[in-house]
This record gives C-alpha cells, sequence and structure tokens, in this order.
C-alpha cells in the first residue's frame, strides 16, 4: 500500500529490504504503529530524547501490514542491501 509521506520507491526498498532480513528483525516483538504519521511521530520523538543507539525512522512491515521503527537506512543503503534497484 503506497502512503502519502514515503516515496513509493523507497516504500518498495524497504518492504524487500524487510523480506530479505526476516520475520524476526523486521516485524518481531516492535512496536506496531497504525499509520506512517503515527510512526514518524514516535521515530522524531525517540531522535529528540537521544536514548536511540542511532538514529531511526519509520518503516513499512513486509510481514504485518503495519509501521515499525528501526535504524534509518539511506537509500543507497536500501538498494545495496535489497540487492538491486526496484
Amino acid at each position: 500500500m503506497a502512503t502519502n509521506f514515503m516515496k513509493p520507491e523507497i516504500y518498495r526498498l524497504h518492504i524487500n529490504a524487510g523480506r530479505k532480513a526476516g520475520i524476526e528483525s523486521t516485524c518481531g516483538e516492535k512496536q506496531k504503529h497504525v499509520t506512517e504519521e503515527d510512526a514518524i511521530i514516535a521515530a522524531k520523538r525517540m531522535n529528540k530524547s537521544g536514548n536511540a543507539f542511532r538514529e531511526v525512522e519509520a518503516y513499512p512491515c513486509a510481514f504485518c501490514g503495519w509501521w515499525h521503527i528501526g535504524g534509518r537506512m539511506a537509500h543507497d543503503e536500501l538498494i545495496r542491501y535489497v540487492g538491486k534497484r526496484i
């Protein structure tokens, strides 16, 4: 499902990266956010708190269909991880 905030190519890259990483690291016991906007707000809050190990971002989950928060990956990192441009 396309989003209002994340560009479609980035959305697809996140979905494919999640499939490659597997359900435990992509979804597992992570908090589920109903909307992309909710997840973005939560990620911004975490980044401002200074408690995150590294900067985090919202991403769509390939397994549950909700949104989660995880370490930020640059566009070129996503492409390298997935293995090809989608």
